[in-house]
């Protein structure tokens, strides 16, 4: 017997989860954005093209992480209340 690995079926269901979403655009844009970021991210880090020393230093890259994490965030939403049905009730 053949074991078949478990891509296509994580393939199948991000494309099920996709497809149940009211706005499917928001994700391809999300995942366009955090490459961006991610590419800022690397140049930055790469090439030093943040300042040399201080607290700009740690800043800059921080706000490239929190501009991805909004991505995240923003790209993850739906309006239907999906934390509500994790959880099993209503959140306050």
């Amino acid at each position: 017997m053949e074991k078949r690995g478990s891509l296509p079926a994580a393939r199948n269901a991000a494309s099920l989860d996709v497809g149940d979403r009211p706005e499917p655009g928001r994700v391809p844009a999300g995942v366009l954005a955090l490459a961006v970021c991610g590419g800022v991210l690397h140049a930055a880090l790469h090439w030093h093209l943040t300042f040399n020393s201080g607290l700009y230093a740690q800043q800059v890259p921080l706000i490239i992480k929190a501009g991805a994490a909004a991505v995240i965030t923003v790209a993850a939403h739906s309006p239907f209340g999906e934390t509500e049905r994790a959880t099993g009730r209503w959140l306050p």
